[in-house]
């Protein structure tokens, strides 16, 4: 990961940086159930990375839930050059930086 997150540059290289970013923000919300990446139309607001992110949603062969787990950020990743590596960098870029739903209990 750590190599991932060093290297420079656009295409593979971006998409590596951003899907590791995904991966760990998949991670805590899976470890931190009052944290959630929760797809949001009011956060994404490009109609394709929302498409796109929606598709990654349950690419794994889970129910679509609405949140992005580490196994459909894995799954993404090793479908990249289906779902296009542009588009899957730009979509995971939209969702790391929305402001996670918390709720405090």
């Amino acid at each position: 990961m750590l190599d991932a997150l060093n290297a420079g540059g656009g295409d593979f290289n971006a998409l590596a940086r951003h899907a590791t970013a995904a991966l760990l923000n998949a991670e805590v919300s899976g470890v931190y159930s009052d944290i959630n990446y929760y797809i949001d139309e009011q956060d994404i607001t490009d109609p394709a990375l929302l498409t796109l992110l929606e598709q990654v949603d349950g690419i794994d062969g889970s129910d679509p839930d609405g949140f992005i787990s580490t196994d459909e950020v894995i799954k993404a990743v090793q479908s990249a050059g289906t779902l296009g590596v542009e588009l899957l960098k730009d979509a995971f870029d939209a969702m790391n930086n929305m402001q996670a739903n918390l709720t405090l209990v």
